[in-house]
């Protein structure tokens, strides 16, 4: 572990909540005063704009189709973003928007993320090492379709892990989750902090699944719905959350 916020974080020793907002939306001013009362999410992981994001739901597709990625892209806008909050920051970006344009570098050199996570990176080794200096740890993700072998490899080399609930897209309705197994191999590495993720969309999941093992919750989705709807609804969700989280 690489960032000094996230150890801060991590050696309080409590459960956690990973909230999931998408850089620029509604709007790129409204974004920055939802961060205003995100005081219940512990890790702000936001997203990176992408023309492509493949591997996300509707809820989050949408979102995405909505933002102006030129303006919201700008260096200076993520300089407001890292000014408005103290809490560790998560950039989920994909290889193409982030990496291979050069973006990723450049962020981590003015300071402006904690850690990344980035599903269809190429080499997630190699990416550690660059982003190391810097400060900034690489969240690398799992799911129940993997092998015994696959996990291993991924748990020995880090010390955060972002477990997928079920195989599949982000914020689907009831899905197969077979997610038990692969956290029973997983806690076999006490020393890893593992966050569970996708398809968390109530507080009764959420106990759920903190309850089952994982240190903290990833929800995205379900923010991103809510604050589709309004700000109020997603700031009374936050407190929901929250609530659970810290009994």
């Amino acid at each position: 572990m690489y960032s000094e916020r996230m150890k801060n974080l991590v050696r309080k020793g409590q459960k956690m909540f990973v909230g999931y907002l998408l850089a620029g939306y509604p709007t790129n001013e409204e974004f920055l005063e939802v961060l205003s009362f995100c005081d219940e999410i512990d890790i702000v992981e936001i997203g990176f704009p992408s023309a492509n994001p493949y591997a996300d739901g509707e809820a989050i597709q949408n979102a995405h189709r909505s933002v102006h990625r030129e303006s919201v892209c700008n260096l200076n806008y993520w300089r407001e973003i890292r000014n408005r909050i103290c809490q560790p920051i998560w950039i989920m970006a994909y290889q193409e928007d982030f990496i291979t344009s050069g973006t990723c570098l450049e962020f981590a050199r003015n300071r402006l993320m904690d850690g990344v996570v980035i599903p269809d990176a190429d080499n997630q080794d190699e990416l550690s090492e660059i982003l190391r200096p810097y400060g900034v740890d690489v969240i690398p993700t799992v799911n129940p379709g993997m092998s015994k072998e696959e996990l291993e490899k991924t748990l020995k080399k880090t010390s955060l892990l972002y477990e997928q609930l079920y195989v599949g897209k982000t914020g689907e309705v009831n899905p197969h989750e077979s997610y038990m197994e692969m956290l029973k191999y997983t806690m076999q590495y006490p020393d890893v902090i593992k966050f569970g993720g996708f398809g968390i969309n109530s507080p009764k999941k959420v106990d759920e699944v903190l309850k089952n093992g994982f240190e903290g919750v990833i929800i995205g989705s379900e923010l991103i719905r809510r604050l589709s709807i309004s700000k109020k609804e997603l700031k009374q969700f936050l407190r929901d959350i929250g609530k659970v989280v810290r009994q």
